[in-house]
C-alpha cells in the first residue's frame, strides 16, 4: 500500500494542473526519478536536497509567508508539520504553493526516514534556511530604509495621487511618513530579526504611550487604506476594491492593533489586515499582533 501511495503522489505531483501555471514555482526535489537518485545520495547531500527545495518555496511564497509565520518557525518547540502548513488564499498562487508543500511535507514526514534522516536534523536544517532568509530579508530592508532615508523630506504619492513625506521629527518610531491629515505614521514595530513584533492590545497601547504616540483608531485606518487606493469605506464582510499596499513599510505582512474596541463585543479589538486592507476583531486579552504607532498633526511631544 505504501507504494502505491508514493505512485500515486508522484503522479499527481508530474500531473496536476495548477502545479505547472505559475512559472516562478520552483520545481521541488521530489520527482519521479527521486528513488532512484536519493538512493546514490548520502544522507547529508539528500538534506542539502531538502533545504535548497524549501528555500526555493520561501522565495516564490513571498508575503504569503508572513514574517509572524517565519519567525514561530524558528521557536525550539514548533513541530516540524508547521512548517509545511497551508497559507490562506483561493488565488493560483496560493493554490500553486500549498501543493508544493503538500507534497514537499509528506515526503518528510513518511519517507525521508528511508534515507537515514531523522525528524529532529531536518527541522534544524529548515530553521537554519528559515534564519537565512529572514536575515537577507531584512538587510534587503535595512537598505530600503537608508535609501529612502536619504531622500530627507521628499513626498511620495501613492497610486491614487495621495502624498506621504518622510518624517524625522520621532526616531522612536523608526521609519516613519506623514500623510495628507497631518497624521504620523510609525514603522511596523520589529523584533530581532526585523520582522514584526507581535504584541496583546494591552502591551501595545502601553508600547506605543511610552513613545510619546498612540495606536491608529479604526477611522485611521480606513482613511489610510482610502489613500492606498480603497473604493470604500468600512463595509464589515468585505475586501476593500482597489486596496494596494505601498509606501508604509512592513505593511504587507501584518494584521495591526487598532484603539478601536470592537461595537459589538467590548472584549474585542478592531484589527487592520496591512495586505488585504480587511477590518475585523480579534480578543482584547487572548491575541497578539503587529504594531504600529501614530502621532496625530505632527506635534513633537
Amino acid at each position: 500500500m505504501r507504494v502505491i501511495y508514493r505512485f500515486l503522489v508522484l503522479a499527481l505531483f508530474v500531473t496536476s494542473p495548477s502545479w505547472a501555471a505559475p512559472a516562478q514555482l520552483p520545481a521541488v526535489f521530489i520527482g519521479p526519478s527521486m528513488y532512484c537518485e536519493l538512493a546514490a545520495l548520502s544522507s547529508e547531500e539528500v538534506l542539502n536536497r531538502l533545504a535548497v527545495s524549501y528555500r526555493g518555496l520561501l522565495e516564490y511564497a513571498g508575503d504569503e509567508f508572513t514574517r509572524e509565520r517565519l519567525e514561530d518557525l524558528m521557536n525550539e518547540n514548533t513541530s516540524l508539520e508547521k512548517f509545511f502548513t497551508p497559507v490562506r488564499g483561493a488565488e493560483q498562487k496560493s493554490v500553486a504553493l500549498n501543493e508544493a508543500l503538500t507534497r514537499l511535507g509528506d515526503w518528510v514526514l513518511l519517507d525521508s526516514g528511508d534515507h537515514g534522516l531523522t525528524q529532529s536534523q531536518i527541522k534544524t536544517r529548515l530553521r537554519e534556511v528559515v534564519r537565512e532568509y529572514l536575515d537577507q530579508t531584512k538587510q534587503e530592508q535595512e537598505i530600503l530604509i537608508e535609501t529612502r532615508a536619504r531622500k530627507g523630506d521628499v513626498g511620495v504619492q501613492t497610486t491614487t495621487g495621495f502624498e506621504f513625506i518622510r518624517d524625522t521629527s520621532h526616531a522612536k518610531l523608526g521609519e516613519s511618513w506623514r500623510d495628507e491629515s497631518g497624521m504620523i505614521w510609525g514603522d511596523s514595530v520589529r523584533g530581532d530579526y526585523g520582522g514584526p513584533s507581535i504584541m496583546s492590545h494591552a502591551q501595545a497601547v502601553d508600547y506605543c504611550r511610552n513613545r510619546g504616540a498612540e495606536l491608529p483608531s479604526v477611522e485611521d485606518f480606513i482613511r489610510l487604506r482610502k489613500y492606498m487606493g480603497a473604493a470604500h469605506g468600512f463595509i464589515k464582510g468585505e475586501f476593500p476594491v482597489g486596496y494596494k499596499t505601498q509606501i508604509l513599510p512592513g505593511l504587507m505582512n501584518c494584521t495591526f492593533w487598532s484603539s478601536s474596541l470592537n461595537p459589538d463585543n467590548a472584549e474585542k479589538a478592531l484589527v487592520f489586515s496591512g495586505g488585504r486592507g480587511e477590518i475585523f476583531a480579534h480578543q482584547l486579552n487572548s491575541t497578539s499582533v503587529c504594531v504600529r504607532c501614530v502621532v496625530r498633526g505632527g506635534e513633537v511631544p
